[in-house]
């Protein structure tokens, strides 16, 4: 099976992808995976074919200014506003990035796109192709749990609201 892995951001959204193509490599399927070109060493220090897109998306994340807006996502409100400052900051970067990935994706021929949450771009990608597209987020944002909100909802110590949070 071709296997096309394609995920967004730092080194922790791409270790965990970097890790299943390890696997899935082992177990015999042909994979590529596919980030900002920043982590192609680390792919190649694992023997993991690699598709490299463009690193404006994380340089932009390394900014003070971008640094500062994801540490101060207390509430709702707080988080709306700092994703709306974000988003229009990153767009000419996520064209970029949308541009590189399709042009990776289609040079890979996969059976599979796997996907992370942020390369929303993936089912659409695996439609194009003719590939089953599959979603593999890393944190729990669409599991809704008891035990804590929805990332970004204010923090209560109420089971019934946490759940609810992820309606």
């Amino acid at each position: 099976m071709h296997v096309f892995l394609t995920t967004v951001g730092s080194r922790g959204d791409v270790e965990p992808y970097l890790a299943l193509a390890t696997g899935l490599q082992a177990a015999g399927h042909e994979v590529v995976l596919s980030s900002a070109r920043r982590f192609e060493p680390f792919a190649a220090e694992h023997g993991v074919s690699y598709a490299p897109t463009s690193d404006a998306l994380p340089d932009l994340m390394d900014l003070p200014a971008a640094r500062e807006a994801l540490e101060t996502l207390t509430d709702a409100v707080e988080t709306a506003r700092q994703f709306t400052r974000l988003i229009r900051l990153a767009g000419p970067a996520q064209q970029v990035l949308i541009e590189d990935s399709w042009e990776a994706v289609q040079e890979a021929t996969p059976d599979v796109v796997v996907y992370h949450p942020k390369a929303f771009w993936g089912p659409s990608f695996a439609s194009a192709l003719g590939a089953v597209a599959i979603h593999a987020p890393l944190q729990p944002f669409y599991v809704p749990t008891a035990d804590r909100p929805l990332p970004g909802m204010p923090r209560l110590s109420v089971p019934a609201y946490n759940r609810l949070t992820y309606g």
